[in-house]
């Protein structure tokens, strides 16, 4: 017997998959925007009909979005890949699922983000996507759940803020996202850097605030990056003119506070590159900041008073340096 597929039947099969493979990164509130069906639904029957498909039968327990008959079947190509959310699925198991319907068919959404575990919270959670009228009411919704003990839903909160538009928080939910970051810098977890677009985005004094003790303190350099990054979106004025309040004694943070100062405009950050070069600090902290300086425009012999002599000259040796095309910087 023949199973394989003429070409145009299987190129109906493979392009969901493709479709789905580029949809990856959607967020729940995405997905419920897109899905033309949102649904928990229970396997019934798991087969292959080919060498080459997988296909599942389910008996939709709650249609939360469009419309369903008593069973549909959702086909894929067999075998484990990108973009492929049904290999892992059998009998009895039940789903909450987002939907698309490319003609007569139906198939997943977001690859395997459109393939949810029903637990009571995230059916939940979707529930509540779909009612929200507004986009920002959603926004308000996900600030509610940056620091869900769901870290499924937590997760996608901050991936979900950092990509609505018009983000407009209250004063309360701009605290959720900060507890959320600091949490997140301390335990290094993935979600930092959504939700240092967000504080970036939000960018006001309030925010940079309290992000600049974050970036300060942070116990991981890939964290401290990506505050560092985030803080440089913002206002560099207030960045620059707030940096001095927080910076305090350790070494940690004021090499933290020179990295950033010499990577803002040097118009705006001169002023408290020499503010923190006059305090007591280490000798790695005066070179950076005697770099900027340097780069800024302000003469060696305008630096001599405020550093000793083997420092500057260390600074200027440095920034006299040729260039290279070196795309790593070691640890300094």
């Amino acid at each position: 017997m023949n199973h394989l597929l003429p070409k145009a039947t299987l190129l109906a099969f493979l392009l969901p998959a493709f479709a789905s493979a580029q949809d990856q990164a959607s967020t729940m509130a995405r997905l419920c925007q897109k899905a033309d069906v949102v649904v928990r639904a229970t396997v019934t029957s798991s087969v292959h009909p080919t060498a080459n498909l997988h296909q599942l039968t389910l008996q939709p327990n709650q249609v939360m979005k469009g419309q369903l008959g008593s069973s549909f079947t959702l086909t894929e190509p067999a075998g484990q890949c990108c973009g492929r959310s049904l290999f892992a699925l059998s009998a009895g198991q039940t789903r909450i699922l987002f939907l698309k319907r490319l003609g007569p068919t139906l198939h997943t959404l977001g690859g395997g983000r459109g393939v949810l575990a029903a637990t009571p919270d995230l059916l939940t959670h979707v529930q509540a996507l779909l009612a929200a009228p507004t986009t920002n009411a959603i926004g308000h919704l996900l600030a509610a759940n940056v620091n869900h003990v769901e870290p499924r839903i937590a997760d996608d909160a901050a991936l979900a803020l950092a990509t609505l538009p018009n983000l407009s928080l209250t004063p309360l939910e701009r605290s959720a996202v900060v507890n959320s970051l600091l949490q997140s810098v301390q335990r290094g977890w993935t979600r930092t850097a959504a939700l240092a677009d967000v504080a970036a985005r939000l960018g006001d004094a309030n925010m940079v605030d309290s992000v600049l003790p974050v970036y300060l303190d942070a116990v991981r350099e890939d964290q401290a990056l990506l505050l560092r990054n985030a803080l440089k979106r913002c206002p560099t004025q207030l960045v620059a003119t707030r940096m001095p309040a927080f910076v305090g004694n350790t070494r940690r943070s004021n090499l933290r506070a020179a990295a950033l100062l010499t990577e803002l405009p040097a118009a705006t950050a001169q002023a408290t590159m020499t503010n923190l070069l006059q305090r007591p600090s280490h000798p790695q902290v005066q070179m950076h900041l005697c770099e900027g300086l340097l780069a800024a425009g302000v003469s060696s012999a305008s630096l001599s008073p405020m550093v000793p002599a083997a420092v500057l000259q260390l600074a200027v040796a440095r920034q006299n340096r040729r260039p290279t095309f070196r795309n790593i910087q070691p640890l300094r």
